[in-house]
């Protein structure tokens, strides 16, 4: 991500969980710079499917997140079902 992606850094890296204990993952909140004077912060859930896919679920801002805004992807991953 750090060659992709300018001043990408990974600020917090966690287990996650899919639906019911559907799948496990890793959730991960990184920030980046795409432009001066700009910065996007990205909360990715990340969960491995089989050897070719994988399922990710994004929220961008461009703020840091607030307790409330992660709390809701989390109730979402929580929510889903296949």
């Amino acid at each position: 991500m750090k060659n992709g992606l300018r001043d990408w850094q990974l600020l917090e890296e966690q287990p996650a969980t899919l639906g019911d204990n559907l799948l496990q993952g890793t959730a991960l909140l990184s920030r980046y710079r795409p432009k001066k004077g700009q910065q996007v912060y990205q909360y990715q859930a990340v969960f491995l499917l089989d050897e070719k896919k994988t399922l990710i679920f994004t929220l961008s801002s461009q703020q840091a997140f607030t307790d409330a805004q992660r709390q809701w992807l989390d109730d979402c991953l929580k929510s889903f079902h296949f």
